[in-house]
């Protein structure tokens, strides 16, 4: 009987409790990281994010959002006006051992991720275009359950009959 192995762990990024496990036999590898539950997603200001930055790896936070604050002033903003929404992080892959008769391995990497950036203060030109918000999807799997929190469609599903 092959040896069997297991990790896993709980933490949050961008406010959203994920989990993330990894599991080892003789021949497979499978990883996975994906959120516990979608509903608890919170929204995060970029100032909170270079907060906890800073308080990692021990670097002056005012510097830090001075420097934000510098570059999104050219759009009217402030690190603490940016917000994100996390809305999907998933990332699987499973590599099994060379038991193809090329003996090749097989490997299958699925992902997405999607993220919503907002602010209080739409950005662009009043009476021409003013973005509030945009979002970031980036995905390859067809996994139903996943594609549904994107907050994203393909753009065939978009278009009217």
């Amino acid at each position: 009987m092959a040896t069997k192995i297991a990790v896993g762990m709980n933490a949050q990024f961008l406010k959203t409790d994920v989990s993330a496990y990894v599991a080892k036999d003789d021949k497979t590898l499978e990883i996975l990281v994906c959120p516990t539950n979608m509903q608890t997603s919170k929204v995060c200001t970029l100032g909170e994010i270079v907060e906890d930055i800073a308080k990692q790896f021990g670097i002056k936070e005012d510097e830090m959002k001075d420097k934000i604050n510098t570059a999104c002033s050219i759009f009217d903003l402030t690190a603490d006006s940016l917000k994100f929404n996390l809305h999907q992080i998933f990332f699987y892959r499973k590599s099994a051992g060379a038991e193809t008769e090329g003996g090749e391995d097989t490997v299958i990497t699925e992902f997405a991720f999607s993220v919503e950036i907002a602010s209080d203060t739409p950005i662009g030109l009043p009476g021409i275009l003013t973005i509030s918000s945009f979002y970031l999807c980036v995905w390859n799997t067809s996994r139903k359950q996943v594609l549904d929190t994107l907050k994203m469609d393909e753009l065939i599903n978009l278009l009217p009959n």
